[in-house]
């Protein structure tokens, strides 16, 4: 077998493993077979059961954890998300990502994204499970049905977010919440409002186009190429006139 196929045959089997997992956890939620602060097999016996390593397993449960569906304790395991819990971490989530969104501006969050996000396309191409690329596709679908900018502001929120949670990088996860907090703030706002103009939007949808097609054909370089012209267009559609 050649090296290259190897490779893809590995990235296969990981996407498989994850899937598995994530359905297992889902469709428990779903027909009651799992309840709310049930706990979950631990990392071993998942491997196990799904026959992954403890990377892909470790990588599939941040995903999950990142999107509310089960919660980790150090020390205890893993459990299925219990409401009380998570408004208590959103509430110090939203405390934490408030005081940023207070200090920061549009200019370092570009700043941020084009320094980070190419990679993150480029790592969603190659980690990112059919499920997850499948949000990708929804978040894009999303955009081209918005009327108001503010509908496509969010589903251009959801679709970078959806592109992220592909990577498997929890902290990847984290620094996007910190682009939507800056995101969500007057000084942004009125920014898109003046750069968000039929045409332009259209650029956008096209742009998100181009990503999504590359992460869908594996296409890593293509994504990371794809993402940073769109981040370079961002950019300077934003600050142009400023």
């Amino acid at each position: 077998m050649k090296p290259v196929e190897a490779e893809q045959n590995v990235r296969e089997r990981a996407r498989s493993v994850a899937d598995a997992l994530r359905s297992f956890i889902e469709t428990g939620l779903r027909d009651g077979t799992l309840s709310v602060g049930d706990r979950l097999p631990t990392e071993k016996e998942m491997m196990e059961q799904f026959g992954g390593g403890r990377t892909i397993i470790r990588k599939t449960l941040t995903a999950l954890e990142a999107e509310g569906k089960v919660i980790r304790r150090v020390g205890s395991g893993t459990f299925v998300a219990d409401a009380n819990e998570l408004e208590q971490k959103a509430q110090d989530h939203d405390d934490f990502f408030e005081q940023i969104a207070r200090n920061s501006g549009p200019q370092e969050v570009m700043e941020l994204r084009l320094t980070i996000e190419p990679d993150v396309a480029a790592m969603a191409a190659t980690r990112g499970s059919a499920m997850e690329v499948g949000n990708v596709r929804d978040a894009y679908e999303q955009s081209l049905k918005a009327i108001s900018i503010a509908e496509f502001e969010q589903a251009d929120d959801k679709f970078h977010r959806a592109i992220a949670i592909a990577a498997r990088n929890y902290l990847f996860c984290k620094v996007y919440d910190i682009v939507s907090a800056v995101r969500n703030e007057t000084e942004w706002g009125v920014m898109k409002k003046n750069t968000l103009r039929p045409e332009l939007r259209q650029v956008h949808s096209d742009e998100h186009e181009k990503i999504l097609e590359c992460i869908e054909n594996r296409d890593a370089s293509g994504a990371r190429q794809a993402m940073e012209e769109h981040l370079l267009n961002v950019n300077k559609m934003l600050f142009a006139s400023h």
